[in-house]
């Protein structure tokens, strides 16, 4: 291992310690390594970052992503992402879940609540589809028809 090999491996190896020391602060003062105690509320992330309990700092962005960033977990915890939809996603009126934006008022009910189907306009389907039963405005090509695939979320496309 080269000279670069080692030294990398030996500040990923102390980066991933220190993420487990809670409330730690490290500085580097030419090739010694210097570790000071602070308290919690000394530590300050940017306007951009989360700070995890343990003082640390990560991007926001990893915030409630499904996978724990901060040491201790607390990017991920229930209480905090609960209620906590990223931009590209919309949160049923329940507060319960968090669904894709593309899914409302798509004729299928995807929040427990069925929030996300409620409120929407009824649309008016075009010559060359077929206006399913189900009165939601739900709306399948003609070609879909009799197709045995049942298409319409209530199967009036299939019925006879």
């Amino acid at each position: 291992m080269g000279l670069i090999g080692c030294c990398l491996w030996w500040l990923l190896l102390i980066n991933g310690l220190l993420q487990y020391l809670p409330l730690q602060r490290a500085t580097f003062v030419g090739a010694s390594l210097i570790v000071s105690t602070i308290r919690a509320n000394d530590s300050t992330c940017g306007v951009e970052q989360f700070r995890c309990n343990n003082g640390f700092c990560i991007p926001k962005r990893w915030r409630c992503d499904q996978e724990s960033d901060c040491a201790d977990g607390s990017d991920e915890a229930v209480s905090l992402c609960m209620n906590f939809c990223t931009p590209t996603e919309v949160k049923c009126k329940n507060a319960e879940q968090c669904i894709p934006r593309s899914w409302v008022c798509d004729g299928s009910p995807d929040c427990r609540d069925k929030s996300d189907e409620a409120d929407c306009t009824k649309k008016t389907c075009s010559p060359d589809e077929y206006s399913c039963k189900s009165g939601g405005g739900e709306c399948i090509p003609l070609a879909w028809m009799c197709d045995q695939n049942r298409d319409c979320s209530d199967g009036s496309d299939e019925a006879s």
